[in-house]
């Protein structure tokens, strides 16, 4: 994406490049079995605890004022080493029967933005800045000793398929 934030002129066929160049490299980590995925990172040392189901419940059950909260499934999505991870938590809320499930996400951040950045993200949720039909994360709250941003999931289709698809 380094192309288009410097206004390259090239930058349609740079990014382009770049893209067969990862897709090439992938394809040699999966014949070769090197692709992995550590779970730690020194600028992220939360990481390890944000993977625990257990300690991530105890710790929204507080955040939520709910209980009890239960995290069935903690997945790492994205990891960006020594910035942030994105991370999707599988949850049922409330007691036996009656427990609802959700699914949750945090982004756990290595600097200490994560604070601003769920202010402003409940700015833009409160003010409906995208307008009705437009969905986007709820923020739940901020987690300050996990530094982690909690937001719900928004239900309906990710649009990047259909945006890749030429739909505008």
């Amino acid at each position: 994406i380094t192309p288009f934030r410097w206004l390259r002129p090239d930058w349609p066929q740079e990014v382009e490049r770049r893209v067969a160049l990862a897709a090439a490299r992938l394809q040699e980590d999966r014949r070769s079995r090197r692709l992995s995925f550590s779970p730690t990172d020194a600028r992220l040392p939360q990481l390890e605890l944000l993977q625990d189901p257990a300690h991530v419940g105890r710790e929204l059950q507080r955040l939520l004022k709910e209980e009890p909260v239960e995290v069935e499934r903690a997945t790492v999505v994205r990891h960006k080493p020594g910035r942030r991870c994105l991370l999707r938590y599988e949850v049922r809320i409330g007691p036996g029967r009656d427990a609802r499930r959700e699914m949750l996400y945090g982004k756990a951040f290595a600097s200490g933005r994560g604070a601003e950045v769920h202010e402003r993200l409940r700015a833009v949720a409160s003010a409906a800045a995208c307008g009705p039909g437009v969905s986007i994360p709820e923020p739940v709250g901020y987690l300050a000793p996990l530094k982690l941003l909690v937001q719900r999931a928004v239900p309906g289709e990710p649009a990047h398929r259909a945006l890749l698809a030429g739909d505008e």
